[in-house]
């Protein structure tokens, strides 16, 4: 007899928990080395996406494996976790579960589905990049072509963000959301404005798109 799926859900979320209270343990004992060398936390990415953690508000996300949380109260439970061991990896999570929410909301069914399948398979992260520098970012259209120009300021996760839910302006003034593929920008990432903080040394990055 299967079990009901409210006690799947909760399992799951007690798991999923249970996994990121271990990863923030792991991550508190290595923050003083981590803030000393201030190299960006690729491995730590990591280790959130193999414990299922990045697809935990992804809606099928338990297709592929993943520990899939149902709740707004489990989610914050996971980023409260991930939090108390490091910030700046938290404050990272947080983006990325952002900008999932994002793509569930406001996404094309087309959408959504990349952006889970990126996620749940090859444990990408994304981010909100909604802060314009001194020049905003604008998005114009020649034809067929479309075109970004313009600089974001506090780029959280630059150079670890494969997809970034980014906003431009458009001709008229409105404001567009838009799936930005950031990897091909890392290239122009201003890092002279990269102050290291701790706990916050991941979001003084600046890029231009």
């Amino acid at each position: 007899m299967a079990a009901p799926a409210s006690l799947d859900r909760e399992e799951n979320a007690a798991c999923a928990f249970q996994r990121a209270e271990i990863i923030a343990a792991a991550l508190a004992a290595e923050a003083g080395e981590w803030d000393r060398v201030g190299r960006l936390p690729a491995d730590r990415i990591h280790c959130l996406a193999e414990a299922g953690l990045l697809s935990i508000s992804v809606a099928d996300g338990s297709a592929h494996g993943s520990h899939q949380l149902h709740t707004t109260a489990d989610v914050l439970r996971a980023l409260t976790a991930i939090g108390s061991g490091d910030l700046s990896i938290g404050r990272l999570y947080e983006g990325h579960v952002n900008a999932l929410l994002l793509v569930d909301k406001f996404g094309t069914p087309a959408q959504r589905h990349r952006i889970a399948r990126s996620v749940c398979r090859f444990g990408e992260l994304l981010a909100v990049w909604n802060t314009d520098g001194a020049d905003r970012v604008t998005l114009t259209t020649s034809g067929s072509v479309w075109r970004l120009q313009g600089a974001k300021s506090f780029a959280s996760g630059a150079g670890l963000v494969s997809t970034a839910v980014a906003t431009a302006r458009l001709l008229d003034g409105t404001r567009q959301i838009l799936l930005v593929a950031v990897l091909e920008f890392e290239h122009r990432i201003d890092r002279r404005s990269w102050r290291t903080i701790r706990n916050a040394r991941i979001d003084e990055l600046r890029c231009r798109l």
